[in-house]
């Protein structure tokens, strides 16, 4: 009874320090200074305030479940008190999940430094969607169809979303190579739907992201770069979730690839392809060599990550 007891307020005080500190940090980089699309989700806010759903959902355009959830909320509450209860929620959940890996409170941590700031403080539509995505990596479903439900939902909330099929298709297939080859298939029927049908075009503008670019020689992804080679190199000491992070890791290099010519699909799709480091970084495995590679990888992608965000907070205030 004391063990069941003294178990129950560990979680209890984990969650709650975790929560205190998320929602401080949340405060932080959710300044409008500070977050690059925190204007953008006010203003989205403001005009669904005064406008009717049917009205909304045909003039803006984003992800029906999102724009739902968005449309209520902005009823009841101003928009910057939206924007952190959106961030908020995902990020409670994201902790309760994180927390029952066996490494629960350095996989919190990582969270913490790694996608807090470009999620929940920036890209809460990516935050929402995350939450799904990040349960069908660590869960492993009775039937694989419940990959393709999840994913149907994930997506209604933000495009990423639709990134769960690749785990439907590793269960059925046992083999990376069908995603692969759906994600090269994809980019040339995306790019060439984009130049040839004429009211597809708003899309080469919505997510051209200039000022984003696609960098092959940047540090974040020829870190990425070196640790999804080495995920081929481990695939098969994996277990089943484990594979799942790196398929995911691995994918995340063909999409920043292959869907190059637009931006910001390519980089939302690799960014959380970096949640597939969770089931390998932080559930108990035998130590190797190549073990180690990864969580270098993964400890500097995290600490630039880290550096960029929190050097500009810190520029900002002081």
């Amino acid at each position: 009874m004391n063990k069941v007891l003294n178990n129950f307020l560990l979680n209890f005080f984990f969650i709650l320090i975790f929560s205190l500190l998320g929602a401080s940090l949340l405060l932080i980089f959710g300044n409008e200074s500070i977050s690059n699309d925190a204007n953008n989700y006010f203003g989205l806010f403001e005009r669904l305030s005064y406008s009717s759903y049917g009205e909304s959902s045909s003039i803006e355009i984003t992800e029906p479940a999102y724009l739902y959830l968005a449309w209520v909320l902005s009823q009841l509450f101003p928009p910057v008190a939206i924007f952190f209860i959106a961030g908020f929620i995902p990020l409670l959940y994201k902790i309760f999940l994180l927390r029952g890996l066996d490494f629960g409170f350095l996989a919190v941590v990582f969270y913490f430094f790694l996608f807090l700031p470009i999620q929940e403080a920036n890209q809460i539509r990516g935050a929402l969607a995350c939450c799904f995505i990040l349960y069908s990596l660590l869960v492993i479903p009775k039937k694989p169809r419940t990959y393709i439900y999840l994913a149907l939902i994930a997506s209604s909330f933000h495009f990423s979303g639709i990134i769960i099929l690749t785990f439907y298709a590793l269960r059925m297939f046992r083999s990376n190579l069908p995603s692969i080859l759906a994600v090269i298939f994809s980019s040339l029927l995306w790019n060439w739907l984009i130049a040839n049908i004429g009211f597809l075009n708003f899309l080469a503008h919505q997510m051209s992201g200039e000022e984003l670019g696609v960098n092959f020689t940047s540090p974040i992804f020829l870190l990425h770069l070196c640790v999804a080679i080495v995920c081929c190199f481990l695939y098969k000491e994996f277990n089943y979730i484990q594979k799942k992070g790196s398929h995911l890791i691995i994918l995340g290099i063909f999409v920043y690839i292959f869907f190059a010519d637009t931006p910001i699909l390519a980089h939302r799709i690799r960014e959380l392809s970096l949640l597939g480091f969770f089931p390998i970084l932080f559930t108990k495995a035998n130590p190797s060599f190549s073990h180690l590679l990864i969580f270098s990888g993964a400890f500097l992608i995290a600490s630039y990550t880290a550096y960029l965000t929190y050097a500009e907070v810190f520029s900002y205030f002081f």
